[in-house]
């Protein structure tokens, strides 16, 4: 059986088992993350250290992203986010739908019922951000 790359890390032949994975990674850990048809921060991340892309932004009048983001190589006064956060330095939340919000915990159960307004340009996918807080504890 061929295995496609934008499968999941788990392809398997028909005569073999889910132990006997095609594709696995170096370090187990990023097993579950291999087979997303979008390309993971990490790996954006990775591809631009290797490239040196990292190093077209001088660090001391670039932007300084927080929340393990790093400086766009080409617009160094905006930051590439990780999934989560937003704005220009990644200290925001994420402007991904139109509800996505700071939610306070509670004792009690809180559903949410995301509003979606903006898809993937094939519509195949949606993300929604909440940022859930303790009262009183900060993370």
């Amino acid at each position: 059986m061929d295995c496609p790359m934008t499968m999941e890390a788990l392809c398997i032949s028909n005569n073999s088992s889910i132990k006997d994975a095609k594709i696995t990674p170096k370090d187990e850990k990023y097993k579950t993350t291999m087979g997303s048809p979008l390309i993971s921060f990490i790996d954006l991340l990775m591809i631009n250290k290797h490239y040196n892309c990292t190093d077209k932004c001088d660090a001391d009048s670039s932007a300084q992203c927080e929340n393990g983001g790093f400086p766009h190589p080409r617009d160094c006064n905006k930051c590439i986010c990780p999934g989560g956060y937003g704005g220009s330095l990644c200290n925001e939340l994420p402007k991904d739908c139109v509800q996505g919000k700071e939610v306070n915990a509670t004792k009690e159960w809180k559903d949410l019922e995301p509003y979606v307004s903006k898809m993937s340009t094939d519509g195949s996918y949606a993300t929604c951000t909440y940022w859930i807080t303790v009262p009183g504890r900060q993370f």
